[in-house]
């Protein structure tokens, strides 16, 4: 089985505006509110637990107190591209946005480049230089909010899947 995965970037000069066609309040999540992402998503709230710790950052967008999307954003060590089974090394200055999920619910009305446009431009106010992401070549829906949010198609990562191992064919 082959496996691709679309890298894109951001070089965070111009960082667009963009409205949701609903409002919604963008904020970091605390420990203390990670039971809330699965108002999204049921995901495992210890490995949350582990990003928070290793210094990620989750961004989340509410609409009328309801969570609606995450993102998550890693500033350090190492990023694993778990589709392709590569690992990319998290340089000075970059920030690597992975993990994105919008609730069914509000799917379709910005929210989720509305959010990418505030995590990299709370990056560039950090002094950040780039910003990454990266979804899947099948996944249309996230390709256009994120060439909205600025970003640019940068490489296209392949992996083939034999015998259970993952073995990359176009790597970072």
């Amino acid at each position: 089985m082959i496996i691709k995965i679309l890298l894109y970037n951001h070089v965070l000069h111009d960082i667009p505006s963009i409205t949701p066609t609903i409002p919604c309040e963008v904020n970091l999540l605390d420990e203390s509110q990670l039971p809330r992402l699965h108002e999204v998503w049921p995901v495992p709230l210890d490995e949350m637990k582990v990003r928070l710790k290793r210094g990620d950052q989750c961004y989340v967008a509410s609409v009328d107190g309801k969570l609606a999307h995450y993102s998550w954003a890693q500033f350090s060590g190492a990023h694993l591209i778990q589709d392709v089974g590569q690992m990319a090394a998290i340089e000075a200055g970059h920030c690597w946005i992975y993990h994105c999920r919008t609730a069914q619910e509000f799917q379709g009305r910005g929210i989720y480049p509305h959010v990418l446009s505030k995590m990299i431009a709370e990056c560039k106010a950090r002094g950040l230089l780039k910003a990454w992401v990266y979804t899947s070549p099948e996944n249309i829906a996230s390709q256009k909010g994120i060439l909205r949010a600025g970003f640019t198609l940068s490489r296209r990562l392949v992996s083939i899947r034999l015998f259970g191992r993952l073995i990359p064919l176009f790597s970072l």
